[in-house]
């Protein structure tokens, strides 16, 4: 008697398991000595800036801002799984923050690279910060950024009703 899909699939599931088992282990564990990691050089940075308080203003607010881009970007991947039309609301909503939390670091990085650059240099910072972010502006409200694009196959399927009525 041959298998059944349902009997055939749980057992490919479960060699799956097997073998994919560290993979998961990884991608759990990463995330967590990845924060360490970001944990440990900001406190080195914090110490290093402790005698300015400009530099620790500047490292406290690099590391707020890239933290909470982090968790806005994590939701809006997570959000981008779900197909219900609340997660597509939901996506909406996370996008004008993503644009302004990039744009901040986008302008907190420029704000201090610029001024060490010689005068050609630093308008060539400023004009690829302003690049960067008016172009992020366009490719998230403008565009259809992490969205599918289904109009091209409903179009094809109304011309393809169309030419049967004729």
């Amino acid at each position: 008697m041959y298998p059944t899909d349902d009997s055939l699939s749980k057992k490919l599931q479960q060699q799956d398991d097997g073998d994919d088992a560290p993979r998961r282990a990884a991608r759990r564990l990463l995330p967590c000595v990845a924060g360490v990691l970001v944990a440990g050089h900001f406190a080195t940075c914090a110490y290093r800036a402790a005698g300015n308080p400009s530099d620790l203003a500047f490292v406290a607010a690099a590391y707020t801002i890239l933290g909470l881009l982090l968790y806005c970007v994590g939701s809006f991947e997570a959000l981008a799984a779900d197909a219900s039309p609340d997660a597509a609301a939901a996506r909406e909503r996370m996008r004008p923050p993503v644009w302004a939390l990039s744009a901040a670091l986008t302008a907190l990085f420029t704000s201090r690279v610029a001024p060490m650059m010689p005068p050609p240099l630093d308008a060539v910072v400023v004009g690829m910060a302003v690049a960067v972010t008016v172009g992020g502006f366009c490719l998230l409200f403008m565009g259809n950024a992490g969205e599918e694009e289904d109009d091209d196959d409903d179009d094809e399927a109304d011309s393809d009703q169309d030419i049967e009525k004729v």
